[in-house]
């Protein structure tokens, strides 16, 4: 360590050396802990595919180019028969446990500068065994049978068995060599003992655990969603990746004339304010002079970016209604997580198919756009269940929906907004719903009268998410 800092030997008698550089050397690790920086955060959206068979006959399935467009789609943990798995294998048909031993999962994270990354890290919860490609080369195996860099058969089974619940890091920096800036592709596949195994858990996050931070911040949220055609807009609320700075009402330009006024902090929602625009077409772009930057020790520049909406006075909202609620659910209808959470179901009453991108829900009378839908379509007369689970969840590819709140089953405001700004209301409980009853909803009966209804729901089958 005296050779890292050679100016010491010149004022320090040798014996205090090894003290000094060790005290040195904590404090420069420390400094650069402090960008730590998370390029695949446990709990992520995966791509996967159950181990009934090969999951390809050509192409490697880890490689960049495979296409996984057919897959499924679900959150990490992975696994069964542990309470805190999110994707329950044991859910699905065939269950995992006496039918196939091997999962196989695919994502994409970002690496805009990997020359410039100090180190990385994998740290993994998992249980039995698994395999990890980057970029289709093979970067960890762990309780996997044959050498590295083998071929892993879908009927594999892992060579031990390890219990979940003590997360192992694994240094792949080695893999940073081989990396071009831009997208890079993570695939694993996870092993279980035996077929008869009581279990099976798999999360993993990807970290450099020094920095220096190399992602910029962006958009991570923006409400209105851009190409929507409006009745109003006065206001836009935005969101991004991470916490910034130097966020000015000037930055953003609408029909390049700055925002008048905003509010915000942190990683947002920021509101800029501006005077409501007239019927026509809206360009949205973020001032070249803006100073927005996330707050690492060496900040990275918000990128900006622009996009459009029509504002048409005349146009009119999806004929949507909240048909029906349950606030206390108790064993009448299940998610995903084999949980029974609060629910709320949507009716589109119109010819039309209705999109819900930019529409809200929201349980706050001072926050209309709490819980915004994503881009999901109902057909003419179709219902849609939203669980008001406080679980957040908007994937776009056919899972269930989630709110960001729960329901009071005391009763409380409910409201369903449309995707203007201002937001305007489609309906509401105002000011509350009333008390409600174990297993039983409360909505619209076929009479058109609001009333406690005898788990009409369930009884015909309309669809859980979309």
């Amino acid at each position: 360590m005296s050779e890292t800092f050679p100016i010491l030997k010149q004022f320090f008698p040798k014996r205090f050396l090894p003290l000094f550089s060790s005290l040195a050397f904590s404090l420069l690790s420390s400094t650069l802990a402090a960008d730590e920086v998370v390029y695949l955060p446990s709990g992520s959206q995966w791509k996967f595919f159950r181990g009934l068979d090969e999951p390809s006959r050509g192409e490697a399935w880890y490689a960049p180019v495979f296409d996984d467009s057919d897959w499924e789609s679900g959150r990490a943990p992975f696994g069964y028969g542990e309470p805190e798995v999110v994707t329950d294998l044991a859910a699905f048909d065939p269950p995992m446990r006496r039918n196939y031993t091997t999962l196989y999962l695919r994502t994409t994270i970002e690496i805009t500068q990997p020359a410039r990354i100090m180190a990385l890290t994998a740290r993994v919860d998992y249980d039995d065994g698994f395999c990890l490609w980057i970029n289709g080369r093979e970067a960890v195996r762990k309780n996997v049978p044959g050498d590295s860099g083998g071929a892993v058969p879908h009927d594999a089974e892992a060579s031990r068995s390890r219990e979940s619940g003590t997360p192992e890091e694994f240094d792949i920096s080695e893999v940073l060599a081989f990396l071009d800036p831009g997208p890079v592709t993570i695939a694993v596949q996870v092993l279980n003992a035996s077929l008869t195994n009581t279990d099976l858990f798999f999360d993993m996050e990807i970290f450099d655990p020094f920095g220096p931070d190399l992602v910029p911040p962006r958009a991570k949220a923006v409400s209105p969603p851009p190409g929507l055609t409006l009745r109003n807009l006065s206001a836009l609320r935005i969101t991004f990746t991470e916490p910034v700075r130097g966020v000015d009402a000037g930055d953003l330009l609408i029909n390049g004339v700055p925002a008048e006024t905003v509010t915000g902090q942190g990683a947002g929602p920021y509101v800029f304010y501006f005077a409501p625009l007239t019927a026509g077409e809206v360009t949205i772009t973020w001032s070249p002079d803006h100073g927005i930057t996330d707050t690492a020790t060496s900040p990275n520049p918000f990128e900006g970016g622009s996009w459009n909406y029509v504002v048409d006075p005349a146009s009119r909202p999806a004929d949507l209604e909240i048909s029906e609620l349950m606030a206390l659910n108790v064993s009448t209808l299940r998610d995903e997580d084999r949980e029974y959470p609060d629910w709320v179901e949507i009716h589109n009453r119109g010819s039309e198919p209705a999109n819900l991108l930019g529409y809200s829900l929201s349980d706050d009378p001072a926050d209309p756009r709490l819980w915004v839908f994503p881009d999901v379509t109902l057909a003419p007369g179709e219902y849609l269940v939203v669980f008001a689970s406080g679980k957040d969840r908007r994937p776009e590819d056919g899972g269930e929906l989630h709110t960001n709140f729960k329901l009071n089953d005391n009763g409380e405001f409910l409201a369903l907004f449309t995707p203007d700004e201002p937001p305007r209301t489609i309906q509401a409980f105002d000011p509350a719903f009333p008390p409600q009853r174990r297993d039983r909803s409360y909505g619209f009966s076929e009479s058109g009268e609001l009333r406690y209804l005898l788990e009409r729901l369930v009884k015909e089958g309309h669809d859980v998410g979309k």
